[in-house]
């Protein structure tokens, strides 16, 4: 039986993977980068092997070298932070949650282990801050949306100029990393065709203001776009509104009359089922990018695992 990494405790490395498999250490390292130059069924082979023996990238190897041409085991950590502001925990905001665990599950993937940085905790400033990021070994950070009632930026905080960044979601503006987020756009014209397929006809759109403001008003832009485009009749006029979401949703539903509704929250739901509709029977109710609750309804997924 082929001799292990695991037998002596070491990490494993390409050496090890290209021993099993029978192959260069290069053909390992191509096929590992997803190389055209490597064959899909010895691409499969290495990958499969690599998965096998436990095989993680070390994002310190082109400064290491030493460190893998002498095999040595070393106690260097790279960190990633994930910056939030909920003081009390992840257990306040499963929407959070979801985040951070997807991002630490990518990070270790990578090599790389995933902090905890709380902004909002009792006594932080940009210098403790600062101090934290340094003493962590931290090299980069993702940033958590922040909750539109906090009225707080990070940049508050932390010193943007001090690290690398990105931002999740729209609501973060300072600092202004660059950003990865949802496809709102998308998920309009996705949710707006798959509800048509079940045969609904008079679609709604649904929304409070802060939620629409939250996505830049791309739920809106997106479900304009799609009526334009493949609507002649039928129309369905969106309601987003401020205040007097009960009355205003109330008189929407009579005046507009929708067979079905996409909206973001419960809210929505509860407020249809106390205004004496019922679900599905009177309207159907389709979520946005709710991953989180349970309900009579269909709804858009947004997967925040790697």
């Amino acid at each position: 039986m082929p001799h292990t990494p695991k037998d002596d405790g070491r990490p494993v490395n390409l050496a090890d993977i290209a021993e099993q498999v029978g192959v260069s250490m290069m053909t390992v390292s191509l096929a590992l980068r997803d190389s055209p130059r490597i064959s899909a069924k010895t691409k499969a082979k290495v990958l499969a092997k690599a998965e096998q023996l436990g095989y993680t990238r070390d994002p310190e190897v082109s400064r290491l070298m030493a460190y893998i041409r002498n095999r040595r085991v070393t106690k260097l950590q790279a960190n990633l932070g994930f910056m939030h502001c909920l003081p009390e925990g992840f257990n306040t905001s499963t929407y959070i949650w979801s985040l951070y665990e997807g991002c630490k599950k990518q990070a270790a993937n990578m090599g790389y282990s995933l902090n905890t940085l709380c902004l909002t905790q009792k006594g932080m400033t940009r210098r403790r801050m600062a101090e934290i990021i340094d003493s962590r070994n931290i090299q980069g950070v993702v940033m958590a949306p922040i909750p539109p009632e906090l009225g707080f930026q990070p940049g508050e905080r932390m010193d943007p100029n001090q690290i690398a960044g990105v931002n999740i979601g729209y609501s973060v503006t300072d600092p202004l990393y660059s950003r990865v987020t949802f496809n709102h756009y998308q998920a309009i014209f996705s949710g707006y065709g798959s509800t048509a397929e079940l045969g609904y006809q008079r679609i709604g759109l649904a929304l409070q203001t802060v939620a629409s403001r939250r996505v830049r008003d791309l739920w809106l832009a997106g479900f304009t776009a799609w009526q334009t485009v493949n609507l002649r009749s039928l129309r369905v006029e969106p309601l987003i509104v401020e205040e007097d979401w009960k009355d205003s949703l109330h008189f929407w539903l009579k005046s507009q009359k929708p067979d079905v509704v996409l909206t973001q929250t419960l809210q929505t739901l509860d407020t249809i089922s106390s205004l004496g509709f019922k679900v599905p029977q009177d309207v159907g109710v389709a979520f946005l990018n709710a991953n989180f609750f349970k309900a009579p309804c269909c709804r858009y997924h947004s997967k925040h695992d790697p």
